[in-house]
């Protein structure tokens, strides 16, 4: 039941609701709302529906984080339906910040209706709260939706979290999309790779659907290091037979020096890994780069790199890893 307050109350509310607008005094006035209860709630509506938007978001945050607590559920449900049209990227920007809050705040209210709100959501405008929300929920509906974020640099670690909690749920979804290339292999799009790249890594972690190794072997003749990295995490993890192993080893010993510097280390600890099959290869890689220094200046730091290698690996066997 909604409380009517008195008018000392009413005008002491509204206040309140002023004081939200400054960032020093902003917190303490939602936290203040909250002990008139129900009152609150329509004059907190108004301010988050009504009040202006812009890039300082903080103040519709509490807004909505004091609705929440007042259990407006509903209230949040028909915020995150309002179609709002910003054109203004930062004030966009700063929207997107208060949907995000009203979102991580509606996961706590379990039901359908909140389900179905934010796989219209997902599908629609994706909210890094929204994808979260639907990975622990483990709405198997939502898969395509948090595949397809995984293109997006803002949305990718929610969707990466989401679909390992979804592990046994997503493995065949992202099996299929790893080996999805868009448009086609000779013009395939940036955010093709970086879909790609996620999928497998997440697979690196959670294993592929068994028996798919095979439609994954072109992989590690990827064009793009980053998939081969990826592609060989899984290998490493999946292919038992040596040849294969050795194959794997002399791809990424040919792509020591030409990958970005990042890779360098998942490249090293994925050698490390191989060192059985790897290990005469990585020397006749050092001593035909130690010839190739003779009589000159300078150092090669794939040597180095090689070197640690094998420091790395044959101390592991010296303490039984």
């Amino acid at each position: 039941m909604v409380s009517f307050p008195s008018e000392r109350a009413d005008c002491e509310i509204r206040g309140l609701i002023d004081e939200l607008n400054g960032l020093h005094e902003g917190e303490a006035a939602a936290l203040k709302l909250l002990l008139h209860g129900s009152a609150a709630i329509e004059p907190l509506k108004e301010f988050l529906f009504h009040g202006r938007p812009s890039n300082v978001y903080q103040p519709r945050r509490w807004a909505v984080e004091a609705l929440a607590r007042l259990g407006a559920k509903e209230i949040l449900i028909e915020y995150l339906k309002w179609e709002k049209d910003i054109p203004d990227p930062a004030v966009r920007a700063g929207e997107e910040a208060v949907e995000d809050a009203a979102a991580r705040e509606l996961a706590a209210f379990p039901g359908e209706d909140v389900l179905q709100l934010f796989l219209e959501v997902a599908r629609a405008r994706p909210l890094p709260a929204v994808l979260e929300a639907l990975g622990k929920l483990r709405a198997l509906d939502a898969i395509p939706y948090l595949i397809a974020a995984l293109e997006d640099d803002a949305l990718r670690p929610s969707a990466e979290d989401a679909l390992r909690n979804m592990a046994n749920e997503a493995r065949t979804a992202l099996f299929e999309t790893s080996i999805e290339i868009f448009p086609d292999r000779d013009h395939e799009s940036p955010s093709s790779v970086l879909r790609r790249v996620a999928a497998l890594n997440i697979l690196a972690d959670i294993g592929i659907p068994e028996g798919r190794w095979g439609e994954s072997r072109p992989l590690l003749e990827d064009a793009d290091s980053r998939i081969v990295v990826a592609a060989s995490r899984i290998a490493v993890r999946t292919v038992e037979a040596v040849g294969d192993r050795a194959r794997i080893a002399r791809r990424l010993l040919e792509m020591l020096g030409s990958a970005d510097w990042s890779l360098q280390p998942d490249i090293e600890q994925l050698l490390v890994c191989l060192f059985d099959e790897a290990k005469t290869l990585l020397e006749k890689e050092i001593e035909r780069r130690w010839r190739m220094l003779e009589g000159k200046h300078g150092w090669d730091p794939i040597i180095l790199s090689l070197l640690r290698v094998k420091r790395q690996a044959v101390g592991a066997k010296a303490h039984g890893n």
